[in-house]
């Protein structure tokens, strides 16, 4: 998607990965077969990306970009979910010694939201980590990004919460939820950054909206249905 971006190309996606929110999104079938079907008989979208600026770094984003916690987790609970129980350790190390920051963001540059806290997560698709929805069904084309601080939550809720189940943001009152085209934030101590699993230099964030900037095959919102219909069978 980073490669593409900006581009006349079209994205065509077979899920594989472990948690595939991106396929569940945007309505692709898990199952191989059906996802290559919907590359000849799917819809072209015009997708929104998000853009990313930290340090020297410039980045585009398709699904989410995360600040703090999370980003810190991410390899670790990334091996763990690969079968790496040896990193457990660093899990257990690292959840331990995370102290939260002072955070402000601001947001379309008129709204200061400021508070101590442990995580802010920006998201341009519905689903993120496993399948934890932040927005609405569409939002990835609605010309505005989820932004998600988590100020009032305990590290051990986040990771309940956020990371080993599946829920939606609308059940936590303590996360802090908005819509915004564009945002700064400044955290200190300076909290890691982390964009589509891709690690940022620290320091100031700067993230604003590419409204269609990608051209991606999509399904049916039947497909996504039938998908998480799928999972909770396979569950029961």
């Amino acid at each position: 998607a980073r490669a593409m971006y900006g581009t006349t190309a079209t994205l065509g996606i077979i899920p594989t990965g472990t948690q595939n929110n991106v396929g569940l999104s945007l309505g692709i079938p898990t199952e191989i077969p059906q996802a290559i079907a919907l590359l000849r008989e799917g819809k072209k979208l015009k997708v929104d990306m998000g853009i990313v600026r930290s340090g020297n770094t410039t980045m585009p984003f398709l699904e989410v970009c995360s600040v703090g916690l999370f980003t810190a987790l991410f390899n670790s609970t990334d091996g763990i979910q690969h079968g790496d129980i040896s990193r457990i350790g660093d899990f257990l190390s690292t959840l331990t010694s995370c102290c939260p920051s002072k955070i402000r963001l601001l947001l379309n540059d008129e709204h200061v939201i400021e508070g101590d806290g442990h995580a802010i997560l920006i998201s341009n698709m519905p689903y993120v980590g496993r399948h934890y929805q932040v927005g609405k069904e569409n939002c990835y084309n609605d010309g505005l990004l989820d932004v998600l601080l988590c100020t009032d939550v305990s590290k051990l809720s986040l990771m309940v919460g956020y990371m080993l189940r599946k829920t939606e943001t609308q059940d936590d009152q303590r996360v802090q939820h908005y819509k915004a085209r564009s945002l700064v934030i400044d955290t200190e101590p300076a909290m890691p950054v982390m964009a589509d699993g891709k690690d940022i230099e620290k320091g100031q964030v700067q993230i604003e909206l590419r409204k269609h900037a990608l051209s991606i095959m999509a399904g049916s919102p039947s497909s996504k249905t039938q998908q998480k219909k799928g999972e909770k069978l396979e569950k029961q």
